[in-house]
C-alpha cells in the first residue's frame, strides 16, 4: 500500500497506526506499506477495511466527508480534520462519490 502522504506515513511509522482513505477498495490483510509506486519496503503492515464511505449529495460531498471522518482524523497524521480532507481531495482530484476508510497497523 502506497503511502504518497507523509503525514500519514509519519503516523504510520511512529504510532504504529493509521486511518487513511483511498478511492479504490483495497485487499485486507498483511502486506507492505512503501512511500511510492514501486519504492522501498518501508514496512510490514495489516489492512483493516473500517467502512465504506458513500456520498450522495454533490452539494454537501465536503461536509458528509467531514462527518464520516471526524471520529478518525486524530489517527490520520493530519492536525484537523479539514487538512485531511484537504489532503484527499488534491489526491483524488475531488470527491468520489465511493471511499474507502481503512486502519493500517504496523506489524
Amino acid at each position: 500500500m502506497v503511502f504518497a502522504s507523509k503525514e500519514a506515513r509519519t503516523q504510520l511509522l511512529t504510532k504504529g497506526i493509521v486511518f487513511t482513505v483511498r478511492k479504490k477498495s483495497k485487499r485486507e490483510g498483511k502486506d507492505w506499506a512503501n512511500a511510492h509506486y514501486r519504492g522501498k519496503k518501508i514496512a510490514d503492515i495489516n489492512i483493516k477495511l473500517v467502512k465504506v464511505i458513500q456520498i450522495k449529495s454533490d452539494l454537501i460531498k465536503t461536509q458528509t466527508l467531514i462527518g464520516e471522518l471526524e471520529p478518525y482524523w486524530d489517527r490520520s497524521g493530519f492536525a484537523n480534520v479539514w487538512a485531511w480532507v484537504a489532503q484527499i481531495i488534491d489526491f483524488c482530484d475531488g470527491i468520489p462519490n465511493t471511499l474507502y476508510l481503512y486502519e493500517v497497523t504496523k506489524i
